[in-house]
């Protein structure tokens, strides 16, 4: 037998061979690493149904990914499917370039035990850990370019024992063109879209960002339909001195938000800002401190600069607000919360 006939043949063999273990030995061994270091980094059962891998297309499957809370009592996170879809393009580009990433119903289960504690509390870290110290000279950033990223029917289910209360998010699906922080793409729009059930009620989220320049410019469209308000107070993180009878929220909201070189920041909205809706509320002591009929406001050109909010205009009518007010000057609502406000 000839010799170039040989190294044809050895090549062919070589790459059956390969080729037969990036498609069945190394999904095992991912497999098996995959479940074992995550139960051994999370302290909870890991369980992969399956892992796959196509050498030629550079596409990698998961499938039936699922953690347990530390006693196998129930689900704290899973997902049906991971689809990764590598780009050859990463070799000459230097950098990471994906051309497909979809999540198909992931779900996350959190569970509030006490005012500070939940069923994740375990994997924080310390708060007496030291940070590790941070290099002198910023690296070079690493470059990446991912598109088509998806997330298909996700689910949050919340339980917050102390309050006897589960909130769920259902339907949740996430949809990104594509992020990239490679010098062509830092001034083109990302385009990421949201929609999901918030407790029975509709919320739909539209953008266009540049995350990765200077001004950080962002466009957002948010809508939200009759969310009851009176259910979140118990998670603002200050003690407020009034409770809310009862509450909803719809939003029709278009922001965009630029930040120039100056750390000013400008905002503006248009269409229908937003409306509250049946809006009775009474300080700690049952005594009435406010009441609204249905309230709505146009758009609110804004500007901020620190912490500091100054909307132009701040329309209202037909309301009962027995708040402390001077001749001149702003009104300040500081007798709503315990916390001094500035």
């Amino acid at each position: 037998m000839r010799r170039p006939v040989k190294i044809i043949l050895w090549s062919c063999a070589g790459v059956l061979i390969l080729a037969l273990f990036f498609a069945f030995g190394l999904p095992a061994i991912l497999r098996t690493v995959l479940e074992s270091q995550l139960a051994k980094n999370l302290n909870r059962p890991v369980t992969v149904e399956s892992v796959q891998f196509n050498p030629f297309t550079l596409c990698l499957t998961v499938q039936g990914l699922t953690i347990r809370e530390p006693d196998d009592s129930a689900v704290f996170l899973s997902f049906e499917r991971l689809f990764v879809n590598a780009d050859i393009a990463s070799l000459f580009k230097r950098g990471l370039v994906l051309s497909e990433v979809t999540l198909e119903k992931p779900h996350v289960r959190v569970v509030r035990a006490e005012e500070n504690s939940y069923n994740f509390s375990d994997m924080l870290p310390a708060e007496d850990a030291q940070p590790e110290a941070a290099d002198e000279q910023p690296a070079k950033p690493f470059l990446f370019s991912v598109a088509n990223i998806q997330l298909i029917d996700g689910s949050v289910e919340f339980d917050d024992r102390p309050a006897r209360l589960v909130h769920t998010v259902t339907g949740i699906e996430i949809g990104l063109p594509l992020i990239s922080n490679f010098d062509q793409y830092v001034d083109v729009f990302v385009q990421p879209s949201f929609s999901a059930t918030i407790d029975g009620r509709p919320f739909n989220l539209n953008a266009q960002t540049k995350p990765f320049t200077d001004s950080l410019e962002t466009d957002l469209d948010l809508n939200l339909t009759d969310l009851e308000l009176t259910q979140y107070l118990a998670y603002v993180p200050v003690q407020l001195n009034f409770k809310m009878l009862s509450g909803r929220l719809n939003t029709n909201l278009k922001l965009r938000y630029v930040q120039n070189p100056g750390r000013v920041l400008t905002k503006s909205g248009s269409r229908e800002a937003w409306a509250l809706r049946t809006l009775p509320s009474s300080v700690l002591t049952t005594a009435p401190c406010s009441a609204f009929p249905p309230w709505q406001l146009p758009a609110l050109p804004a500007r901020s600069t620190s912490a500091s909010l100054l909307l132009t205009i701040l329309p209202c009518r037909a309301s009962a607000w027995p708040l402390p007010a001077k001749r001149t000057g702003p009104c300040r609502c500081n007798g709503l919360s315990t916390q001094e406000m500035p």
